[in-house]
């Protein structure tokens, strides 16, 4: 699926969340979805827009799964349903951090 997204260039929303101890972040970008190796030969997912915002993703020591906008709670199923199709959710099994890729409907 993570193939297709790039092949094709698919439109994503992309929302990266990560929590600690301490503290708890997130942040959105709404473009298309790339890769990257940094020196150490990591690969990264990268989603960026046409305006220089980017997410980067570790692709490592992840869990995925799939869900679509009827899988939503009922108050929120029908503006999801209009808005995404799905969205495929990478968890890093390592560290607290989450990146969601809505697919628009």
């Amino acid at each position: 699926m993570l193939g297709k997204f790039v092949e094709d260039k698919t439109p994503l929303a992309a929302v990266l969340s990560s929590r600690s101890k301490l503290s708890v972040g997130s942040a959105r970008v709404e473009g298309t979805l790339g890769y990257s190796k940094d020196d150490d030969g990591r690969t990264w997912l990268v989603v960026s827009d046409d305006k220089g915002s980017v997410i980067s993703f570790l692709f490592a020591d992840l869990k995925f799964s799939y869900g679509d906008s009827r899988e939503a709670p009922s108050h929120l199923r029908e503006s999801t349903t209009q808005r995404f199709s799905g969205v495929l959710s990478l968890v890093s099994i390592t560290a607290d951090v989450k990146l969601a890729l809505f697919e628009p409907a």
